[in-house]
């Protein structure tokens, strides 16, 4: 988001916070999710790497994902 910067005309970068449920999908975006079951196992591989390195890992959905030895 951009508003207007009153001294010098400008425009100011800011940060706006909103709800998770008020998002959408663009219509015809270029960088659209189309294969979910490859980038679900994507992010499961990276959270079993993050786990054997001692990090936390959270996905997409703020959702802890856990190695199956750990569930």
């Amino acid at each position: 988001m951009t508003e207007p910067n009153r001294q010098s005309g400008e425009k100011e970068e800011r940060i706006i916070e909103i709800e998770i449920e008020r998002l959408r999908p663009f219509k015809e975006h270029p960088f659209q999710v189309k294969d979910k079951t490859r980038v679900r196992s994507l992010i499961f591989r990276l959270a079993t790497l993050a786990y054997h390195r001692r990090i936390l890992f959270i996905d997409f959905f703020s959702r802890l994902i856990l190695p199956p030895a750990l569930r």
